[in-house]
C-alpha cells in the first residue's frame, strides 16, 4: 500500500495504474488516509524550503573534505579515475540520500508536533453529513402518534430532504417549528442539532448533542457523541472528555465512523 502511494505521488504509475489506484481511493479509506499523510509530509518538506537542504549538503560536503575525499594525492593513473569515479557516484547518492532523509525527518517531526494540531481544521475535515443515514430516516421515519395528521410527517420528511440537499437553513426552520410544538423527540433534536452545526450555530448544536450522547436507548446516540466530541475538538476545550468519547466510539465495530474516531484520537494523542 505504501509503495503504491509513493509511486502515485512520484508520477511513476501508468495511466491504467493511476485509474485503478484512484478507484481504490474511493473504496479503501485506509489507502486514502495514507495518501493524505504522505502528502502532508511532502508539503512539510516543501514548506521547510531549500535553505535547510542547502545547509545539509554543505555539512555533508564538509564531512567529505575532512575525510580528504576530494584530494586523494596517493591515487595514480587509470586506477585513480576508476576509483574516483565510483567514489563520486557514491558521494552523490550519499548527498541525495542525506538531504532527503534529513528533510523528511524534519517535516515529519513538524507535522506530528502537537502544537501544529488545529482544532478548527480537524473539525472541518471530519465534519461530514451522512447522507445515507438521512435517506434511511426519510424512508422509515413515521411521526404517527407524535403529532396527529399527515402534515407533521410531511414536514419532518421535507426537513430531512432539505438537510440531505445541504439546505440547512430551510431544514432548521421546519425542525425548530416541530420541536417547539412537540419537544423531546430525540430524532428531531438530532437533526436540528446537525442543521445548527452546519449553520455554525455551535452553542445550540452542542447542547443537543451533549444531551443525546447521554441517551443510551437512542439509535443515533453514537453519532450524537461523535458530533459532541468534534465540537470540543474544534474549541480546543475538554479534550480529555473528547478523547474518552472517541476511545469508546473507536472500539464500537457497529459504528460507521469508528475508524474516523480512532484516527482522530491518534492525532489528538500525538
Amino acid at each position: 500500500m505504501e509503495e503504491d502511494v509513493v509511486r502515485y505521488l512520484e508520477g511513476e504509475m501508468s495511466k491504467e495504474e493511476i485509474s485503478i489506484f484512484e478507484k481504490r481511493l474511493e473504496s479503501e479509506p485506509e489507502l486514502n488516509n495514507l495518501l493524505l499523510e504522505y502528502r502532508g509530509v511532502l508539503n512539510g518538506v516543501e514548506y521547510w524550503g531549500d535553505e535547510q537542504v542547502k545547509a545539509t549538503i554543505a555539512k555533508v560536503q564538509k564531512d567529505l573534505e575532512v575525510q580528504d575525499f576530494f584530494n586523494n594525492t596517493n591515487a595514480t593513473s587509470g586506477n585513480y579515475f576508476l576509483k574516483s569515479g565510483n567514489q563520486i557516484k557514491s558521494a552523490i547518492k550519499f548527498l541525495v540520500a542525506a538531504c532527503i532523509l534529513s528533510a523528511v525527518a524534519f517535516s515529519v517531526f513538524i507535522w506530528l508536533t502537537p502544537a501544529k494540531i488545529n482544532g478548527v481544521e480537524l473539525f472541518s475535515f471530519y465534519n461530514k453529513v451522512d447522507k445515507n443515514q438521512i435517506q434511511k430516516d426519510i424512508e422509515k421515519f413515521n411521526v404517527s402518534g407524535l403529532i396527529a395528521g399527515a402534515q407533521a410527517e410531511d414536514t419532518i420528511k421535507q426537513a430531512l430532504i432539505y438537510l440531505a440537499e445541504g439546505n440547512y437553513k430551510a431544514s432548521s426552520i421546519l425542525l425548530e417549528s416541530f420541536n417547539a410544538e412537540k419537544s423531546g423527540i430525540p430524532l428531531v433534536q438530532f437533526y436540528l442539532g446537525l442543521s445548527y452545526l452546519n449553520l455554525e450555530m455551535y452553542d445550540k448544536s452542542e447542547s443537543f448533542f451533549k444531551n443525546l450522547c447521554k441517551l443510551n436507548g437512542f439509535e443515533l446516540r453514537n453519532d450524537a457523541c461523535w458530533y459532541y466530541a468534534l465540537q470540543m475538538v474544534r474549541r480546543n476545550q475538554n479534550t480529555e472528555i473528547a478523547k474518552s468519547i472517541l476511545l469508546e466510539l473507536s472500539s464500537n465495530t457497529s459504528f460507521n465512523k469508528a475508524s474516523d474516531a480512532k484516527e482522530l484520537l491518534e492525532k489528538l494523542d500525538n
